[in-house]
């Protein structure tokens, strides 16, 4: 607000408003444009290094918070930075949350830190000023005055106590997250896809069925937080520890226990190399339940869940399904629950679409390698439209409403594995005309999928038109993001039609 941005501050996350997080391209206060956390103190060290080499003085000064600098990259960061005597003005935020509560014994220490010979800053090398009330305008002055000094022989840490949401009654007493996101619909926790995943899988345990839950963080968002309370022996939530998480799960496996990592897709990307490294290549399983797939507009471009699937196909041994209702999601988990030999990626959206008059179709759903096809069996009809979690239905309602009767649908529930080169040629076989919308990050789904089965098998006189993000869609009302993508629903079902007409 003290940014020059106070008169659009009613605009924040809408279309063509302000971010919800820093833009380098929004304001000249912004220096860095974020999302994931825990980096700041790494960029600043960049910051600091190259302008050492330019001969530049300039007083970098990141703010980290203290759920934020427990996590690995700025455990390294520290490390590095009053090694290389790289000189800057640390404030460490700490009000004992990250987006819930904090965890681990790092939170215990920072807690009763004292400012003597023994504290764990001083130990790093490190200049420390603890400010006890951060919403003292006047100790924070005297404190950034003191650290200016200070600085000049070595970083400083300027370790400030807040409460979150100071001033708001609601948010102080918080403690769980959930005044985190934003809810701009009807929809209630217990409508998350996520709460119905938890649900189906405390069913499970109280038939005595042996698993875990590791959660990096994100409990109450992704709809565990009855699980966790009713099942603590099951469930451990390790803070923001993406990395963590990830190669805690392969030494579950190695014990035999099938493992569930409920994460948000765009968190998954912190966490590569643990896919691969620790799991898929020793043969070790873990059941991803991705949550917030697809658009997130409101959260911003480092939010959107459109990555996972290109990351995860190219993780051997791995499987991708996309749940596009509860039925489907509930069948889902009951066949990966025994599961500790394999990556299994289950991604949902955060709210299914109602089924309603579709819900036929998915009665019978069995075989999860198997796509489901929301028009009679035997029809002669020569286009196809295939996509996953929400799209599908919408499309299928936009084709009944203006009575497309020409087109099938196909939910592709299997998006990557064994079976898909089996699903796809049957559809080349009955099908010259393909549209396959793919709410991801370039042809890295499905699409580059059906390319190799049309050379490969030398199909002729196929039109295959693929709609997936070519470039990363900024903030703002999803439906907006997709119709200037050339992604928006209705743009598709009118390519269609006019492709019926030639």
């Amino acid at each position: 607000m003290v940014t020059g941005r106070f008169d659009r501050m009613r605009s924040i996350r809408e279309t063509n408003g302000l971010s919800g997080l820093q833009d380098l391209n929004e304001s000249k206060y912004d220096y860095y444009a974020g999302g994931h956390t825990s980096n700041s103190l790494s960029v600043a060290s960049g910051l600091v290094f190259s302008n050492q080499l330019l001969d530049k003085e300039q007083l970098i000064i990141p703010v980290i918070g203290d759920g934020s600098i427990a996590n690995g990259i700025a455990f390294e960061a520290i490390n590095n930075i009053s090694f290389h005597h790289h000189k800057m003005i640390i404030i460490l935020n700490d009000n004992q949350m990250s987006i819930s509560e904090n965890f681990g014994e790092f939170n215990k220490l920072l807690t009763n830190l004292k400012d003597d010979q023994a504290n764990f800053f001083k130990q790093l090398n490190y200049e420390y000023l603890k400010i006890e009330d951060g919403h003292d305008l006047d100790q924070i002055f005297a404190g950034l005055e003191k650290a200016k000094e200070l600085v000049k022989q070595k970083p400083v840490i300027v370790h400030v106590k807040t409460i979150k949401g100071k001033g708001v009654e609601q948010a102080e007493a918080d403690l769980i997250g959930t005044y985190h996101n934003s809810n701009r619909s009807n929809k209630t926790y217990q409508d998350q896809s996520g709460f119905i995943a938890a649900s189906h899988l405390e069913a499970k345990l109280k038939d005595k069925k042996q698993f875990c839950m590791i959660n990096p963080a994100m409990t109450y968002a992704t709809g565990f937080i009855d699980l966790i309370k009713k099942y603590p022996k099951n469930y451990i939530d390790v803070g923001i520890s993406e990395e963590h998480a990830l190669s805690m799960a392969s030494g579950v496996s190695l014990n035999q226990v099938p493992v569930f990592l409920p994460i948000y897709s765009t968190f998954l990307q912190r966490s590569y190399d643990q896919l691969i490294h620790d799991l898929s290549r020793l043969n070790l399983g873990i059941n991803l339940l991705i949550d917030r797939c697809g658009l997130n507009g409101t959260e911003g471009s480092s939010h959107h869940g459109i990555f996972d699937v290109g990351m995860i196909k190219n993780t051997p041994h791995a499987k991708i399904y996309a749940a596009s209702n509860q039925i489907v999601l509930k069948r889902l988990l009951d066949q990966v629950i025994n599961n500790t030999t394999q990556v299994i990626a289950i991604r949902y959206n955060r709210y299914f679409v109602e089924l309603n008059q579709y819900e036929s179709y998915y009665q019978d759903f069995d075989h999860i390698d198997q796509w489901v096809k929301l028009n009679p069996a035997n029809t002669k009809n020569k286009t196809a439209l295939i996509s996953y979690n929400n799209n599908l239905i919408l499309f299928k309602r936009l084709l009944d409403q203006q009575q497309l009767n020409d087109v099938d649908c196909f939910d592709a529930i299997l998006v990557h594995g064994d079976q898909l080169d089996q699903m796809i040629t049957k559809i080349l076989d009955q099908y010259d005309q393909i549209y396959l919308y793919e709410e991801i990050y370039q042809n890295l789904g499905l699409a580059n999928e059906f390319y190799r089965l049309i050379v490969e098998k030398k199909y002729q006189n196929k039109s295959l038109y693929s709609y997936n993000f070519k470039t990363i869609p900024q903030h703002g009302d999803n439906k907006d993001l997709l119709i200037k993508h050339e992604m928006g629903h209705e743009q598709v079902i009118e390519a269609i039609k006019k492709n019926l007409k030639k």
